[in-house]
């Protein structure tokens, strides 16, 4: 039987949410792909960014880590985000 979508990430993101928050104070949006966290960035969009960097155009958790765990699951789908990148410029 195949995974959910971010079935994996969601219950890693439960079983690390409060060493999350005890080791960034400050809150933040965590990028998860399986059981690997990227990292964590002050900004969803750099967050995004960096996924997008690192994994290409593919399904990624990205979470505020301060977010109750029933609550504003943000789910990634493959999208075009360029001309939000390139505003501007």
């Amino acid at each position: 039987m195949e995974q959910q979508p971010l079935k994996i990430e969601m219950a890693f993101f439960n079983k690390s949410q409060q060493k999350l928050m005890a080791e960034n104070p400050n809150g933040g949006f965590v990028v998860i792909k399986g059981d690997t966290i990227l990292g964590i960035w002050q900004n969803r969009l750099d967050a995004i960014q960096e996924a997008i960097g690192a994994y290409g155009y593919t399904t990624v958790l990205v979470k505020n880590i301060n977010d109750n765990v029933n609550h504003f699951i943000n789910y990634s789908r493959p999208l075009n985000f360029t001309n939000a990148f390139n505003n501007g410029k």
